[in-house]
């Protein structure tokens, strides 16, 4: 089960990562979704009826569109900042899918804002509307991971696909932020790299 923003959605990353995987995809992304800006992604995180609870792997993918959401602390426990609601939907998730791993990954960045161009890229030092960068977004996002006992996949941060490579072609995004089918198959392999060491979780010894 695949919850994100429209980069989970668009299926570039997951299509490519199915395949190499042999996994069955459900992907459960969502275009324009977000934890708090709107509760789009937050809702179907929170929904316990779409099949999650029998799920043996969830990804979720978020960031991209909360940036001018609070961004909080890696411990908040409220839903009215970015991470306070990844926290909820965590707990909800580790509370009701007894045999799901769950892997939190952060989006990868803009290239340039919305109304931009690659004349006018963002810079590694940007500051979002929210007040952050997105390196601190980044480090709250495997913070809450951490605190939560979970995986953490640096999705944006360290895959390959970073500021300067986005902006030195357009290979790998087709606009600002979605990813080309190249920009999603080379993120397909390098989540992969860190998926295929993960185990699968028993709630009862194996026979």
């Amino acid at each position: 089960y695949a919850y994100g923003t429209s980069l989970t959605a668009y299926n570039k990353y997951t299509a490519s990562l199915a395949q190499l995987s042999g996994l069955s995809l459900n992907n459960k992304g969502v275009a324009g979704g977000a934890l708090v800006a709107n509760r789009n992604v937050y809702n179907r995180l929170m929904d316990n009826t779409d099949g999650k609870v029998n799920a043996d792997l969830i990804t979720i993918e978020v960031g991209a569109n909360d940036s001018s959401s609070a961004l909080g602390t890696p411990l908040d426990l409220e839903n009215t900042t970015f991470c306070g609601a990844l926290n909820v939907c965590l707990k909800n998730i580790l509370t009701n899918c007894p045999k799901a791993q769950v892997v939190l990954m952060d989006s990868t960045r803009a290239r340039w804002d919305t109304g931009g161009s690659l004349e006018n890229p963002n810079t590694l030092d940007q500051v979002t509307s929210g007040g952050f960068t997105y390196l601190q977004r980044s480090e709250a996002i495997r913070q809450v991971a951490e605190a939560n006992g979970i995986y953490y996949i640096p999705f944006g941060s360290g895959l390959g696909l970073g500021l300067y490579r986005e902006l030195s072609s357009n290979l790998y995004n087709v606009d600002a932020i979605h990813h080309s089918d190249l920009g999603g198959y080379n993120l397909a392999q390098g989540i992969w790299c860190y998926l295929k060491d993960i185990p699968l979780w028993y709630n009862s010894m194996p026979s």
